[in-house]
């Protein structure tokens, strides 16, 4: 009688992590044993799942969807023609927008966003020109504090009428609490100064000792 052969953990993953090479993010169940003749009982009783499988030779727990036909090849293809039609500034979110590609997707052929741009010719990152100049974003945060007349908040900022989120404010600034630091200087610029949207000490110090002598 034929001895029914025994497989361990690790050749099982050996044996995946060499057709990962050839199907990628596609490799299903059904390849595997294909491939190897290990039934799903073998896979079943060493990792309770083909999930747990894939996710160990480092693939997403689930087959994408919009994997299947989609090669490094046809990704490059669209995104040299949306950098025609669009330039160098094209960002992910638009390229998926307008060709139904994931970031997943992406991130499988090429690594990463950066990766793909840098392969058709362009930068790893658009130089992407801010959409608001530093006095806009302060001139927000001034019409909303002169509404309430209290400290910025930022979860309320939107709520109390700001035009700008506060992310934005959070990026350009650094944090919400530079951006009502700035705010401070502006306001003791328009002689609306409050004490009551307290200061760091040494500039608190500062405008105090200004005030004295003026």
């Amino acid at each position: 009688m034929k001895a029914k052969k025994t497989y361990t953990r690790d050749v099982v993953l050996s044996l995946a992590r060499g057709l990962v090479e050839t199907y990628e993010e596609r490799l299903t169940l059904t390849d595997f044993q294909r491939e190897t003749g290990i039934s799903q009982r073998v896979i079943y009783d060493l990792f309770g799942s083909w999930k747990s499988v894939r996710m160990e030779v480092g693939l997403g727990a689930e087959v994408p969807r919009d994997s299947n036909g989609i090669t490094a090849e046809h990704i490059l293809e669209l995104m040299r023609n949306q950098v025609v039609e669009q330039g160098e500034q094209i960002t992910m979110r638009r390229f998926m927008e307008e060709t139904g590609l994931s970031a997943r997707m992406i991130e499988t052929r090429f690594g990463s966003w950066g990766a793909l741009r840098e392969v058709v010719g362009l930068s790893g990152r658009a130089n992407i020109l801010p959409q608001y100049t530093d006095e806009e974003l302060l001139e927000d945060l001034y019409r909303v504090y002169r509404l309430v007349r209290e400290r910025p908040v930022y979860d309320k900022h939107k709520l109390r009428g700001g035009r700008i989120s506060p992310g934005t404010f959070c990026h350009r600034f650094g944090s919400w609490g530079w951006a009502c630091r700035r705010l401070k200087d502006l306001l003791r610029d328009h002689g609306h100064f409050s004490s009551e949207m307290r200061l760091p000490e040494e500039l608190e110090e500062k405008f105090r000792s200004g005030s004295d002598q003026s």
